[in-house]
């Protein structure tokens, strides 16, 4: 995919400031209406580098050796930002639509649904934004503080025509009706996504950003933060989103080795964070797919992923019931700016 479109913080900033120069960038900060320092800030929503997912193909065969979903879509209302007094700060999409517009691809053809995309509400598909990449603000002034969250509100419950149809397997009757935010899968199936009307991250903080625009960078991985749940709908796995300041962070994207797994299996990239002690097992901090080139190697990339040091492993054939990991990784990796090419893994 390239790098996912999807929620967030955006800007650059400036490090390395002495304790005179934070001072005078602190005495310099533009103040709100009431007297409060403010930093301008830009929320963005990244999509994963290279993995990218080509046309949904027949059943059990999609043609391209991707097995995924095709579209993930949210329906946003609005964003809020609760602060360290426990205030809330809320944008609606009046400002949200000043930096990001609906995906039409997010929208069923007319012919299936007659209504309009309702008032306030802005579509995004996290697995093909323009330009690889969706704003929701864009150098917004917000107050100096140690924030506790920033919450996308999602409408997961409204419809096109007011309901649907779903079968025994949780599939979507497209022709009947569509849920605002769904997801397509890799056969062409629609399935609800219930997210609990909203995505929360942690880690905003503008406490000692004075005077300069910060950029944060929201992550919503749709390979391993959404999961199928009982309901047959879709919901929160409980891994797979974080926010990130945009200083902080690295686009990882490498080469694998194909011959580790069995051709056209669905491979997953799995990041631990290290400790220097070799191959890591449990949950990964991250988690991406390996997608398969034209002239049939296969490549990964993972958007905005904290710097620090990651074991990375290889895992093969995830559609079996106890997948395995291959056997092939990398450990004790830095992730950190300037490191092309030290992410392949062979």
């Amino acid at each position: 995919m390239k790098s996912i479109i999807l929620l967030m913080l955006a800007m650059m900033a400036v490090a390395g400031c002495s304790d005179s120069d934070s001072a005078d960038n602190a005495a310099n900060t533009p103040l709100d209406s009431d007297g409060q320092q403010e930093v301008p800030v830009t929320i963005e929503v990244p999509e994963n580098p290279g993995t990218d997912p080509g046309d949904p193909g027949g059943p059990g065969n999609p043609g391209d050796g991707y097995d995924g979903p095709r579209k993930v879509c949210l329906a946003i209302t609005g964003l809020e930002i609760k602060g360290s007094a426990g205030n809330i700060i809320e944008y609606t999409n009046e400002v949200i639509e000043e930096a990001l517009k609906s995906d039409p691809n997010c929208v069923p053809p007319s012919e299936i649904i007659n209504d309009a995309l309702p008032e306030g509400m802005v579509l995004i598909d996290l697995l093909h934004m323009s330009n690889d990449l969706a704003y929701l603000l864009k150098g917004v002034g917000l107050p100096v503080d140690d924030y506790v969250s920033v919450t996308l509100n999602i409408n997961d419950q409204g419809s096109y025509g007011g309901g649907y149809d779903v079968d025994l397997d949780g599939d979507i009757d497209i022709s009947t009706g569509s849920p605002y935010s769904y997801v397509q899968e890799y056969d062409g199936d629609y399935k609800k996504i219930d997210l609990g009307g909203k995505l929360e991250f942690a880690g905003f903080n503008l406490k000692d950003k004075y005077g300069y625009p910060q950029t944060y960078s929201m992550m919503i991985d749709p390979y391993s933060a959404f999961n199928m749940q009982d309901n047959g709908a879709y919901g929160l796995s409980g891994k797979g989103m974080w926010l990130v300041n945009k200083l902080d962070a690295v686009d990882v994207v490498g080469e694998i080795l194909d011959s580790a797994c069995v051709q056209d299996s669905l491979k997953l990239i799995y990041l631990f964070k290290s400790d220097s002690d070799g191959p890591s097992s449990g949950d990964p901090d991250y988690v991406t797919t390996a997608s398969q080139d034209d002239n049939g190697g296969y490549s990964y990339g993972m958007a905005s992923i904290p710097k620090g040091y990651y074991d990375f492993e290889i895992m093969c054939d995830v559609d079996d019931a106890i997948p395995e990991f291959s056997g092939y990784g990398s450990y004790d990796v830095e992730v950190t700016d300037n490191a092309d090419g030290n992410y392949d893994i062979y």
